[in-house]
């Protein structure tokens, strides 16, 4: 389920052709005493290429807490049917070079964050998607402040900020009313590799001792 979420966020940022580098969902990763987002390939492999001297524009996502469960606030319309309501609670980090925005001046990082608010409000489509009763998009709160942001996503770097980018930090969640019926269709096979053992990046550099 949440794969299907995030890909259908990044297909919205896609088409408007905001960012040039959109990840799917990250991961932060604890090595050596810095902490760092790496998006997982395959195979044991990771990557995030977060420099804005490549990119004009970069996001990606990841997961900002313990996806929860309730009991759905909707009347059930079959004996069997058993609601439920699913909390996914998201990060959404971007930078971008602020020339590239109609609004190059002071305000371009809070305008930034608001248009991407509202990119993500449009979710109907995804309650067909999901075969879900409803879903909702909802806003934390968000921060522009880069050095904030760069500190917790990079925390134990010494990251030298650009002035002439912008940087928004959205704290979100995705509210599901389904089925518990609806929500295992989401649920493929699982298959347990015991022989693997090694977390490593895109140069084939193990991360984890």
């Amino acid at each position: 389920m949440i794969q299907q979420i995030i890909q259908y966020l990044i297909n919205k940022l896609d088409n408007e052709k905001l960012f040039q580098k959109n990840y799917s969902l990250t991961n932060l990763i604890d090595s050596g005493g810095k902490i760092f987002p790496l998006f997982y390939e395959s195979n044991g492999k990771y990557k995030l290429d977060f420099n804005p001297n490549k990119w004009f524009g970069v996001s990606y996502f990841r997961k900002d807490g313990d996806i929860s469960f309730s009991d759905g606030t909707f009347p059930s319309l079959k004996p069997q049917e058993m609601p439920v309501s699913i909390r996914i609670p998201l990060k959404f980090t971007g930078t971008i070079k602020k020339d590239k925005l109609l609004c190059d001046d002071n305000y371009s990082s809070d305008n930034l964050a608001l248009y991407i608010i509202k990119l993500f409000q449009d979710i109907n489509s995804m309650r067909v998607d999901l075969r879900a009763k409803r879903v909702t998009f909802n806003v934390d709160s968000y921060t522009t402040d880069g050095k904030t942001i760069m500190d917790e996503e990079f925390n134990g770097f010494d990251v030298a900020l650009k002035t002439d980018y912008a940087y928004i930090s959205l704290s979100l969640y995705i509210e599901i009313q389904t089925t518990k019926e609806c929500m295992f269709d989401y649920c493929p096979s699982v298959i347990i590799d015991e022989n693997s053992d090694k977390v490593i990046d895109q140069f084939g550099d193990n991360l984890i001792a």
